[in-house]
């Protein structure tokens, strides 16, 4: 089973304190705000075919009026949420670390300390990949392989939907992440497998910089 694979990863979770659980309610916060204005945008332009011309442009101004309340929202969440990385001198210190990496933004970075417990809670950073399913893991039972290596359907999906869109950034601004997810395609693999591998790669630069106590310096040469 995944458990038994995985048994030599496996600690006690770290305490929990209070500002990680105030940044995760934040963070589920945003994540509802986000998805009521991608709605409503899409709400609007699935019923268009069925509109007259008079109604649709009153949809239109009362779509516009609520997706810039949701996004005047969204702001003073984020606000909030940068407010209470900053008021804590050890997550503010590791957010900083955390967001020089090329890719990982406030949110991002914001999320891995809530979710980690400000790092306490794994230990490297083989093991947040796999709490988040972007490391593979042997296709076998017992001894026999069944076929090539996957990701666990379990995990953080918030998380991983985020570093989605980090891996996004980092593919056309990190020379060497550009270079490896370009060799990865031209090799024939499959994109969902080639975005895990550079979500895996985001996720060793960010605990390398933890552990270092550095920021993270981009390299030349590619991956």
């Amino acid at each position: 089973t995944y458990a038994y694979q995985r048994r030599d990863e496996i600690q006690a979770d770290v305490p929990d304190n209070g500002d990680c659980t105030k940044l995760r309610k934040l963070l589920s916060r945003r994540a509802f705000l986000v998805s009521k204005k991608k709605a409503t945008i899409n709400s609007l332009a699935n019923q268009k075919p069925d509109l007259d011309s008079d109604m649709y442009a009153l949809f239109e101004e009362q779509n516009g009026k609520l997706v810039e309340l949701y996004k005047q929202q969204i702001t003073e969440v984020e606000k909030c949420i940068q407010e209470t990385v900053s008021r804590n001198k050890k997550m503010q210190k590791n957010d900083q670390l955390g967001r020089s990496v090329i890719g990982v933004g406030p949110i991002i970075s914001a999320s891995i300390i809530a979710f980690s417990s400000n790092y306490g809670r794994f230990g490297n950073a083989r093991k947040m990949a796999s709490y988040l399913s972007i490391a593979p893991y042997p296709n076998q039972s017992g001894t026999t392989r069944k076929g090539k290596d996957k990701v666990h359907p379990f995990g953080n999906k918030f998380i991983k939907s985020l570093l989605s869109n980090g891996a996004q950034v980092a593919i056309q601004y990190d020379k060497q992440l550009k270079g490896y997810y370009q060799r990865k395609m031209d090799e024939g693999k499959e994109y969902g497998t080639v975005m895990n591998a550079v979500k895996n790669k985001l996720i060793q630069r960010i605990f390398a910089v933890i552990k270092r106590r550095t920021p993270y310096v981009p390299l030349a040469s590619y991956a």
